[in-house]
């Protein structure tokens, strides 16, 4: 088996793909899928499994497969969609001080921004590509939503990179600041915010290095308010807990991420300035936000995680309607306001003259 499942599904969880790539697997498929569906779940209580166990072979085979290969995704497919965490930048954009937006435009400058090219694959050239435009003097130059999706895509050829995106603190923890210390164990998004927050502080360091701070900031500010991202069930935040969503089977993780967004037709330009008239003006705006603040902004991540996201996934026994978007989607729209609101202190507050 190879060491991507192992540890994470049985024997015959691993039969799924064996029975998929074999020519001849009709006449044991149907079994293969039944035990791999309950392998996949098992260990999560959210899951119904003789509800699994009644499904019909094309959905069990939909599903195995389905959690089998989420299972498999690096961490960097944990993370908001694209539309997340452009919404995020977005919103931050709007509500930029001067000095700011002169902060960006200078950090952007720095001539040896070409070394933080994401990745040479097709998937990452889109990347590559809007590094060039936010880095150029083209009429989109400067916009933080072209680089909002720039971490995920820098783990290409960067994986040590990939525990900077979460921190996993148990969901049957207290949640408090004890708890998420330990589950960050000195490298997680925490650090690696605090890191960036120096470097963007220290306007005597390499041009370069502040730029990709930047970078950095602008995503995992995104990522540090995706309730996913704070909480963790045994589960790998939600991505092998296996739930449907118009017909669709997908995992938690990617409902949060993704799947709402679709449902609900989001386009990131028209959801931010709806978020800035309606959200985003019930958001508190931190002072000082610095390294305190991220591990505050986590733990209350980690309380929507635990009071709402889990809680709807069993109660709905894994099964989203119509009525259960509507009752996520505010939840979601308000992790999104919190953190543009949030990203645009932080930004506000490195520009400040000394004093303010």
């Amino acid at each position: 088996m190879p060491q991507a499942f192992a540890g994470t599904f049985g024997p015959h969880s691993w039969g799924v793909f064996a029975a998929l790539r074999s020519r001849h697997h009709a006449s044991r498929s149907v079994a293969l899928y039944a035990q791999g569906a309950v392998d996949c779940f098992a260990a999560s209580p959210e899951i119904n499994v003789p509800r699994i166990l009644s499904m019909t072979p094309s959905t069990l085979q939909a599903l195995a497969v389905a959690l089998a290969l989420s299972a498999a995704l690096p961490p960097q497919a944990w993370a908001w969609g694209s539309q997340g965490h452009r919404t995020v930048a977005l919103v931050a954009e709007a509500l930029l001080s001067p000095q700011a937006k002169s902060l960006v435009a200078q950090l952007r400058q720095a001539s040896a921004w070409a070394a933080l090219k994401p990745g040479s694959s097709p998937r990452y050239r889109q990347a590559d590509r809007e590094l060039a435009l936010f880095c150029g003097s083209g009429p989109d130059a400067g916009s933080l939503d072209l680089v909002a999706d720039w971490a995920d895509a820098w783990r290409e050829r960067h994986r040590d990179t990939e525990p900077w995106h979460f921190v996993d603190l148990p969901l049957d923890s207290d949640g408090s600041a004890e708890a998420l210390d330990r589950a960050c164990g000195g490298d997680c998004i925490l650090t690696q915010l605090d890191a960036s927050l120096a470097l963007l502080n220290d306007p005597g360091a390499d041009a370069t290095r502040r730029l990709e701070a930047l970078l950095w900031v602008v995503h995992l500010m995104g990522d540090l308010h995706q309730p996913l991202h704070c909480a963790d069930h045994r589960d790998r935040g939600g991505n092998q807990v296996g739930v449907f969503l118009r017909g669709r089977v997908w995992n938690l993780h990617s409902v949060w991420d993704s799947g709402f967004f679709q449902v609900e037709r989001a386009r990131p330009g028209e959801l931010a300035l709806d978020l800035l008239s309606v959200e985003c003006p019930k958001v508190p705006v931190p002072r000082h936000p610095g390294p305190l603040s991220f591990r505050v902004w986590a733990r209350e991540s980690f309380g929507v995680a635990q009071s709402f996201v889990y809680p709807q996934c069993r109660r709905l026994d894994a099964s989203y309607g119509p009525q259960d978007v509507d009752q996520a989607w505010p939840v979601l729209r308000l992790q999104l306001a919190r953190a543009g609101v949030r990203l645009a202190a932080l930004l506000n507050g490195v520009a400040a003259p000394a004093g303010e």
